[in-house]
């Protein structure tokens, strides 16, 4: 049997959590995915879509779709790594938090994690996009 994704996350989540030494479900920490591996501890993900912005791949962070783009604008996402990081440890405006749905139908809620974004946009800029990512796009 195949692993669902709340399971496959929720374990790689807990795992990460456990080898940084942080409690799984704290307010403290933030599950990110990053483009980069920074040197923490971290599990590659091959995958995942965006729904509602655009992906720039220059500097790998979410961007506003331009005006010409539908309104539920899907972007294959490059393999990202997830990772634990301290909410003190980041700058706010440079992530946003993001919803993982199973697949974009948006009825399977995995959890929500952080992905960078372009700053000059507040965090209720991409929530009223109604951003998120999917494990699978259909």
């Amino acid at each position: 049997a195949f692993a669902q994704p709340l399971d496959a996350f929720t374990v790689m989540s807990l795992d990460l959590c456990h080898r940084a030494e942080l409690v799984y479900g704290s307010p403290d920490i933030r599950l990110c995915l990053v483009p980069e591996v920074t040197g923490a501890e971290c599990l590659r993900i091959n995958g995942l879509v965006l729904q509602g912005v655009a992906w720039r791949a220059a500097d790998n962070r979410m961007c506003a779709a331009d005006a010409s783009a539908a309104p539920q604008h899907v972007a294959q996402l490059p393999p990202l790594h997830l990772e634990v990081c301290r909410a003190a440890d980041l700058r706010a405006a440079a992530w946003a938090a993001v919803r993982l749905y199973k697949d974009l139908s948006q009825m399977h809620y995995v959890g929500t994690f952080y992905l960078p974004c372009a700053e000059a946009e507040p965090p209720a800029f991409w929530a009223a996009r109604g951003v998120c990512l999917a494990c699978a796009p259909f």
